[in-house]
């Protein structure tokens, strides 16, 4: 269990809290070997829609009374599930809770858009089909397509614009918006250190105005959307140390956000790592795109 945002200290603070308020100590235990402390009672969330108050309320109360731990699945009420879930921590500190959550269902407007890719002749690589409406896929490619799907919902088409990824250039994501660039027609800046950028015979195969970059200032300059991505993806932890090292700095927070085109979108692949690749403050401002970016996945 890698990548989460819920920490040792945080999950602690919470416990404690709790009990100082009249919890009994044995409502509280360790989870496995994460170092995370978690309530014996958890939120459950299958029936559970951003639609209805009392859902929410329903949670305000299990947090307020001492439950950390969440369990969701993006296929939960068409993703009103998560919806409701990311409405409520808004105003909570993320690292004290934990979130269980199952991803990859295609649904709603993601299986349309899927289905359509596929009657198009191109579908997304490596979609499961369990039965007729019933789709998972998490390849890169489909989740980069979600993600223009949700900038085109705010900012209309994608083509003209300028997309800047910072972080870890040489990853799956920013693969995917290398390729999304050419076909769709718009302008992508990568900002990485020399280690970590794109393969140049990526770069020529796919063609497409693509900037790469060291300066992430210069890249930030003008950008309609600022994208970033953990600095240590799936079977790179081995790396850690090294790539925290080396990749500080390139992060996505306030006085980058500054340099911006005003009104410019943020988005992060999840999950997030704050205080790394995006600062907590314009993580915060920018959760409901986010959460949005995430439910349009779907």
């Amino acid at each position: 269990m890698s990548g989460y945002p819920a920490s040792a200290d945080g999950t602690r603070r919470f416990a404690q809290r709790a009990i100082d308020e009249g919890n009994p100590d044995s409502a509280y235990r360790a989870l496995g070997r994460t170092g995370l402390v978690t309530s014996s009672l958890g939120f459950g969330s299958y029936r559970i829609d951003a639609h209805t108050p009392e859902h929410a309320a329903a949670l305000e109360k299990a947090l307020f009374g001492g439950v950390n731990l969440i369990d969701t699945s993006t296929n939960y009420a068409d993703g009103s599930s998560e919806t409701c879930i990311g409405n409520v921590l808004v105003h909570y500190r993320r690292d004290e809770l934990i979130i269980v959550s199952k991803a990859g269902y295609v649904q709603g407007q993601a299986l349309t858009m899927a289905r359509a890719r596929e009657q198009g002749g191109a579908a997304f690589p490596e979609m499961v089909k369990y039965t007729d409406g019933c789709w998972h896929c998490i390849h890169p490619q489909f989740l980069a397509d979600t993600d223009i799907f949700t900038f085109e919902e705010k900012r209309g088409s994608i083509a003209g614009k300028v997309v800047t990824f910072i972080g870890d250039g040489a990853c799956n994501m920013p693969v995917s918006w290398i390729f999304a660039a050419a076909k769709l027609g718009f302008e992508l800046r990568i900002a990485a250190p020399k280690n970590y950028q794109p393969a140049p015979e990526i770069l020529k195969r796919a063609g497409g105005k693509i900037i790469v970059t060291e300066d992430l200032q210069a890249a930030a300059t003008g950008a309609d959307l600022l994208y970033t991505d953990v600095w240590v993806s799936m079977g790179k932890e081995a790396e850690s140390a090294q790539r925290i090292k080396e990749l500080t700095g390139y992060q996505i927070n306030a006085a980058l956000l500054k340099l911006a085109k005003p009104g410019a979108l943020v988005m992060h692949c999840l999950p997030a790592y704050r205080g790394k690749e995006i600062d907590e403050e314009t993580f915060e401002a920018n959760a409901p795109t986010i959460f949005e970016q995430a439910e349009n996945r779907l």
